[in-house]
């Protein structure tokens, strides 16, 4: 049995499908085997795929006939075919650092309590070219934390950090255990965007992380990475409402972080509401949940509302 699988999920990247692939197969860690998948891709990305079929570490090519539309159900479905003891499910589009998983099973080798370990990453463009670090991500939160190396209890990182956003940013800077993985039950296969903040909250409340500070992966952004319609902000926005109530449940979150967390779910909807994105249902619906977390709710959003209104008069004047 190998100690990683690496997993390659794939829709329609075929310009960066050997980029992604080479950068997996020439780890420096070799005791792993490969599966690349496609959900149904238009573009080539099937005959590119077809050309590892006989690499004596690929394991296995798994092509859809039809489109899930969720990626989240094609990692469940690739953990699922997977032998390894860790995983790494290598996004498409991305690429990494010869030496990733050497440095991230390291850390998992040192203590079975650790279930996720993940590395710094750096922005990269259609083309290749370095655009920033992703430790700006972060860098609201605490501009410390993850300057260094650092090993943390899952719970505490879980309720310090990861009710405010999802501090690991991109799925490919990490390696976690099958074994954890399956104990909580997998990606949520009815989250459309947040699926991979969910699973980090759901790990994390079950075993320690580990990061590295050196940046290792590279996450690509391209225009379909963008999210940029307003059917994907509000999806977002209610799922982020899920992910703190999942972990508020869970956890005794303190009352400065969730303070924090309720304020930057409020200013969302805000944005939102400001841009007439939704209707009454919608918003009702998401009054509901934010009650849920905060009872004075509606008196909060009528005084940042008015405060907001104040300023642009002022400014106008």
């Amino acid at each position: 049995m190998p100690k990683v699988t690496a997993i390659v999920p794939n829709y329609n990247h075929s310009r960066f499908l050997d980029k992604r692939i080479s950068s997996v197969l020439q780890q420096t860690f070799e005791d792993m085997d490969v599966i690349l998948m496609d959900d149904a891709s238009t573009d080539n990305s099937a005959a590119i795929l077809d050309k590892y079929a006989a690499h004596p570490k690929v394991r296995a090519i798994l092509i859809n006939e039809k489109n899930t539309g969720i990626p989240f159900k094609q990692w469940n479905k690739g953990v699922a075919q997977a032998a390894g003891e860790y995983i790494w499910m290598a996004e498409s589009d991305d690429y990494a650092d010869l030496r990733l998983l050497e440095r991230l099973t390291a850390q998992l080798d040192r203590d079975p309590r650790i279930g996720v370990a993940y590395c710094q990453s750096l922005a990269v463009s259609a083309e290749n070219e370095v655009l920033h670090s992703l430790e700006d991500w972060t860098a609201d939160l605490d501009p410390a934390h993850w300057k260094n190396d650092y090993v943390n209890d899952g719970p505490a990182e879980c309720a310090r950090y990861v009710t405010l956003k999802c501090t690991i940013p991109n799925a490919s800077g990490a390696v976690f255990r099958r074994s954890v993985y399956q104990q909580v039950g997998g990606a949520d296969e009815d989250f459309r965007l947040s699926g991979d903040w969910m699973l980090w909250a759901k790990l994390l409340l079950e075993s320690n992380v580990a990061f590295i500070s050196e940046p290792l992966n590279y996450f690509r952004m391209h225009a379909s990475t963008v999210r940029s319609s307003s059917t994907k902000s509000t999806v977002a926005l209610r799922e982020a409402i899920r992910i703190f109530e999942y972990i508020d449940r869970r956890l005794t979150v303190p009352q400065k972080i969730r303070e924090q967390a309720f304020e930057r779910l409020l200013s969302r909807w805000i944005v939102e509401l400001s841009k007439g994105r939704l209707a009454i249902g919608p918003n009702w619906q998401l009054y509901r949940s934010l009650r849920q977390i905060d009872n004075n709710v509606g008196a909060r959003l009528v005084g940042r509302v008015t405060g907001r209104f104040r300023k642009q008069f002022a400014a106008a004047k």
